[in-house]
């Protein structure tokens, strides 16, 4: 959960909280005997006394009306948290699953690639991508794919565990292959300046790829001894 997602939802907790305080009160003013808002117009529409139940939904508007907006605030609250769980990118994933490397992680790399080019390449692409690895920490970028010279960068400490780092690779490799040519990648960025990046569907097939594979791949490393399961 983000900060601003927090904020939000400390908003809303806190008018919640005050308008139980303001119903309380005005309750109190009362005398009221009932024991909730409720019954008391319950017992007023069944003593058929509409002229006073129409005073009494006049006094209680405000109230009313705060309580429906804290309601639509904390709705519009949950969905926005669903779209951002569904939108985050691999290296924001809570996994289930741990691995634990057993070699080193440009050896790692490698081996996820040449998995990706055999068990994901159906033949059309006959290049296989250059790689290129950093260990400096990106600012926004876990992996990059540069079609003009058909080149996968990776920034490994980019990634907070192994099967994210997984998942990347996966994901670039996926372009690679959905990008043979500057006509796709005008077209890529095409989509990008129009619909956005989430929307783009080089970005959907290759999120959707990577979910796909990303167990398989690591199950597969796990056979070869490349990572452990903790």
């Amino acid at each position: 959960m983000t900060l601003f997602t927090k904020q939000l939802l400390m908003i809303s907790i806190f008018i919640l909280i005050a308008n139980t305080f303001v119903y309380a009160k005005e309750h109190n003013k009362k005398k009221v005997k009932t024991n909730s808002f409720l019954s008391t117009i319950s017992k007023k529409i069944n003593s058929k006394s509409i002229a006073l139940f129409v005073k009494q939904i006049k006094k209680y508007a405000p109230v009313i009306v705060i309580g429906l907006l804290s309601f639509v605030f904390l709705i519009t609250l949950l969905s926005l948290k669903l779209e951002e769980k569904e939108n985050k990118t691999s290296i924001n994933f809570k996994w289930f699953k741990e691995y634990e490397l057993n070699t080193s992680k440009a050896a790692y790399i490698r081996e996820v690639l040449k998995w990706c080019a055999i068990n994901m390449n159906d033949k059309k692409v006959k290049t296989h991508p250059l790689l290129e690895i950093s260990y400096h920490k990106h600012k926004k970028n876990a992996g990059v794919y540069y079609s003009h010279n058909k080149l996968i960068r990776i920034n490994v400490n980019n990634h907070n565990n192994v099967l994210a780092l997984t998942d990347t690779i996966i994901h670039e490799y996926q372009h690679h292959l959905d990008m043979p040519s500057q006509k796709h990648q005008k077209e890529y960025n095409e989509l990008i300046a129009t619909i956005g990046y989430w929307n783009n569907p080089y970005e959907i097939k290759a999120r959707e790829s990577a979910k796909k594979h990303r167990e398989i791949c690591a199950k597969d490393m796990c056979s070869k001894g490349l990572l452990l399961y903790k």
